[in-house]
């Protein structure tokens, strides 16, 4: 099914989502009074500044990603996702290529 998950003041390890769709992409929304943070990507080798109001997009199931810190205030994550099983009940057929 479609899921928002809300992330309040939390610390993520690194990991991957495994019941994610493959072919889909997850979508990050930060928010907060905080002031500082980074949002890593470490197959990718890449460090993003993640202050309130960036947005990512990224296949969570493919890339390894985590948060470990921020600075200076409240961190909330909106975090929207699809799982298969919502593809299959609406009986989309979603191929690449």
């Amino acid at each position: 099914m479609p899921g928002i998950s809300v992330i309040s003041n939390w610390a993520s390890i690194c990991h991957t989502d495994v019941n994610r769709y493959k072919e889909w992409y997850d979508f990050l929304v930060a928010a907060g009074t905080y002031e500082e943070c980074w949002f890593h990507l470490p197959d990718l080798e890449l460090h993003l500044k993640y202050l309130p109001g960036t947005v990512v997009a990224l296949n969570g199931r493919i890339f390894r990603h985590e948060v470990v810190e921020w600075e200076g205030g409240d961190r909330v994550c909106y975090a929207h996702w699809v799982r298969p099983t919502l593809l299959q009940a609406l009986s989309v057929n979603f191929h690449l290529g």
